[in-house]
C-alpha cells in the first residue's frame, strides 16, 4: 500500500516506476477510491449465497459498507484500510461456502474508475501464444516425434552443407522467431530488473532460453565448417 501527494504524482507513474524494476503493478484503488475495493465474485450462483457472503462481510471489523451486484457478481466494500483490507475479504468469501473455497474472488478495477483495460492486453498475449504454436509445435515434432518415423528421418538428415542437416536447419529458422520476436518481453524484463540491481523471473527465463539457443547455434555453424563434427542441438 502507498499513500502519495496526488498534487506531485499520481497513481499511473507509481505503477511506471514499480514496471521500470521489472515488476508488475496493480491498482487496487485511487483517489476517492482508495478505501474501496472492487471484487469479482467466482462459483457463486444463487442470491441467497450472495446474501452470505454480504453478511459475511459486513461483519468483519473496519468494514463500513457492501454493496453487492447479483447480475454482474460483484462486490464493493467500503473500509478502514487500519484496520483491515482485500486480502481479509478474499480469505473470507473463500470460507463462506460449504467447503470451503467453494467460492472465489479476485481483485476487479473497472476502466472506467482508473483501471486498466485488460482486453488488449489479453488478445495481445493470446496472440503471441498462437504464433509461438506455430513456431514451437514443428519444432517439438522435428526433434522428438520424426527421428521415430524412419522415412522422414532420412530426409532430415541429409546433409545441407558439411555436417550441417536438414534437421538441424529447420529448427534454427523456426526457434527463431520464438526466442528474439515473441519472447522479446523477457529481454525488456531482464534489462529492466538488472538496471535496477534485482533479478526477477525474466532473468531466469531469458538465461536459460539464451543459454540452449546459442549453445545450439555453436554447434550448427560448427557442423556446417566441418566435415567431422557431431554435435547435439537444443533448439
Amino acid at each position: 500500500e502507498i499513500y502519495y501527494d496526488p498534487k506531485l504524482i499520481n497513481y499511473k507513474q507509481l505503477i511506471e516506476v514499480i514496471d521500470d524494476t521489472g515488476f508488475e503493478a496493480e491498482l487496487i484503488s485511487a483517489g476517492e477510491e482508495r478505501n474501496k475495493v472492487h471484487l469479482k465474485l467466482e462459483g457463486v450462483h444463487s442470491n441467497e449465497a450472495m446474501k452470505l457472503i454480504e453478511l459475511s462481510l459486513e461483519a468483519l471489523p473496519g468494514v463500513m459498507s457492501v454493496e453487492i451486484d447479483f447480475l454482474a457478481e460483484k462486490v464493493l466494500v467500503s473500509y478502514d484500510p487500519d484496520q483491515t483490507g482485500p486480502r481479509c475479504f478474499i480469505e473470507v468469501i473463500e470460507q463462506t461456502g460449504s467447503p470451503p473455497n467453494l467460492y472465489k474472488a479476485k481483485l476487479y478495477q473497472p476502466p472506467g474508475l482508473g483501471g486498466p483495460d485488460r482486453s488488449r492486453e489479453i488478445n495481445r498475449y493470446k496472440k503471441f501464444f498462437l504464433w509461438s504454436c506455430i513456431f514451437t509445435v514443428p519444432v517439438f515434432l522435428l526433434s522428438m516425434v520424426f527421428m521415430y518415423v524412419p522415412q522422414v528421418k532420412s530426409q532430415l538428415d541429409k546433409k545441407v552443407v558439411n555436417m550441417l542437416t536438414v534437421g538441424v536447419l529447420l529448427r534454427w529458422v523456426l526457434s527463431t522467431p520464438v526466442q528474439f520476436i515473441i519472447g522479446w518481453r523477457f529481454y525488456t524484463g531482464a534489462y529492466n530488473a538488472l538496471r535496477n540491481g534485482s533479478a526477477n523471473m525474466d532473468v531466469l527465463i531469458a538465461l536459460g532460453t539464451n543459454a540452449a539457443y546459442f549453445y545450439s547455434v555453436y554447434t550448427a555453424l560448427r557442423a556446417a565448417t566441418s566435415s567431422s563434427f557431431k554435435g547435439t542441438d537444443f533448439f
